[in-house]
């Protein structure tokens, strides 16, 4: 009885999505179209409000974010200096959504160098890789879709990691939009020997290491905290011999304005044992992100519960308080 009552929840749940998900692409492509009707600056005024109010509706997410500023950064930044990084991540958010509507009208050969100009060690970067491959990683810090989209015009296409979208059909809008300017896109599933077959064919596989890696990964410092981080990528560049190049694409003023900053490329070092190795390159380039985080602690996703995996003896990172039972809403 109970397997069949089962049963019957899965089917209707089913039914269930299939109905609702050709609703929510028509809403969210609606809301799409209506951001580029209006003109620029209002669509980003508009994106600026919605993160805003964001911010004051998403009491569990934001009290995470808070929490996390104020491990980082203990007494240096008092409560209203907190609320004013999380409250710049929610507007940061909110423009990012306006980004990926306007990016396919703006976004061109012709426009790339006055909207998304290039800084850092780039031509020496790039110089280092020539035909052998190489790895890029960075963060959830600015507009990573912005990033994969520009290096792709500036002649350097990346193959990324995604896992798809419920959603087919939101999946295959984002998808196209995201592959539109060259960028390759890999699902999730396989991806290890994606990235493999990427680097030894001499191309650049980009991956976002900024997120809690559970128990697959190795702990390394992490502004200031050891933070389990996945392990994978120094692993395989220390297997092929290929660099590793850190960047981000980092929103320098109001409107689609951005820049995309490379780093000096981190080597594999074939002295040492291979253990030895990962973590070095591990920890060398959660340094350079957490630099980057640094420089603009508001366009980086505190949301994330980045030290929620905790080393071996130490208690688990506690959750934050359910909506309920948190204070009233910061104005």
């Amino acid at each position: 009885m109970q397997r069949s009552r089962a049963k019957r929840r899965k089917r209707a749940n089913r039914l269930w999505r299939r109905l609702f998900y050709p609703v929510e692409y028509a809403l969210i492509r609606g809301a799409v179209a209506a951001l580029q009707a209006l003109p620029m600056e209002t669509a980003y005024a508009v994106g600026r409000v919605l993160g805003r109010l964001a911010y004051r509706l998403d009491a569990r997410h934001r009290e995470v974010a808070l929490q996390q500023i104020e491990r980082v950064y203990g007494a240096d930044l008092d409560r209203t200096k907190r609320e004013g990084i999380a409250r710049g991540l929610y507007e940061n958010l909110g423009q990012n959504v306006v980004d990926l509507a306007f990016m396919p009208r703006v976004l061109r050969h012709a426009t790339l160098r006055r909207l998304i100009p290039l800084t850092g060690a780039v031509k020496e970067s790039l110089a280092t890789i020539g035909d052998r491959g190489a790895l890029f990683v960075s963060g959830h810090i600015g507009n990573w879709e912005v990033l994969g989209a520009a290096m792709a015009l500036y002649g350097f296409p990346l193959h990324s990691v995604a896992r798809p979208l419920d959603n087919p059909y939101l999946d295959a809008f984002v998808l196209a939009t995201r592959q539109v300017f060259g960028q390759r896109i890999v699902e999730k599933h396989g991806a290890l020997a994606s990235m493999a077959r990427v680097i030894k064919s001499g191309g650049c596989f980009a991956v976002l290491v900024d997120q809690d890696a559970r128990h697959h990964g190795i702990f390394v410092d992490f502004l200031g905290l050891p933070a389990a981080t996945t392990s994978s990528v120094a692993t395989l560049a220390h297997r092929y011999g290929v660099p590793i190049l850190i960047g981000y694409a980092r929103r320098v003023a109001p409107g689609f304005r951005h820049e995309v900053r490379v780093s000096e490329p981190i080597f594999p070092d074939p002295a040492l044992s291979r253990d030895e190795d990962v973590r070095r390159i591990t920890q060398a380039y959660s340094d350079k992100i957490a630099g980057f985080v640094r420089e603009s602690p508001d366009q980086w996703l505190w949301v994330h519960r980045r030290w929620k995996t905790r080393p071996e003896g130490e208690a688990p990172a506690a959750a934050p308080p359910a909506p309920a039972a948190l204070a009233e809403v910061s104005t």
